[in-house]
């Protein structure tokens, strides 16, 4: 053979071989189909948007690594935050600037970071020394 044809023969080989990779779905399609009045397990809708609504807030600490000038984020190099992330530096978003009057870059600072929806900020801080 010709080498141009030991490339069809790879490809074709190739094509073969991933057609039958791929995800194996041998559901029915009444199957697929959710049963909109059977009943949900665990908690009523009513519930899961409440639950979705409510903030969880995590005290850290840490040094103030850099603020934006437009005082909307804050970069942080803080150590590990308790039920929320691993010690490593990273920004985070400031919904008021007024909580950042008392810190300044360099700063070891407590801070508070809370998550409500898809949010995710510097609820409060206050710097403990340089």
């Amino acid at each position: 053979m010709k080498p141009i044809r030991y490339v069809f023969v790879i490809l074709i080989l190739s094509a073969t071989f991933c057609a039958g990779c791929g995800p194996n779905d041998t559901r029915t399609e009444s199957s697929q189909t959710p049963d909109l009045e059977q009943e949900v397990p665990g908690e009523s809708l009513a519930n899961a948007t409440d639950n979705a609504l409510e903030s969880s807030t995590f005290t850290g600490t840490g040094l103030v690594m850099n603020i934006t000038p437009s005082k909307t984020f804050i970069v942080i190099e803080h150590q590990e935050i308790s039920g929320f992330m691993g010690a490593m530096t990273m920004p985070f978003a400031i919904k008021d600037e007024g909580i950042l009057e008392s810190v300044a870059v360099g700063d070891s600072i407590d801070f508070e970071v809370t998550i409500s929806g898809s949010e995710t900020y510097v609820s409060s801080i206050s710097a403990t020394g340089q």
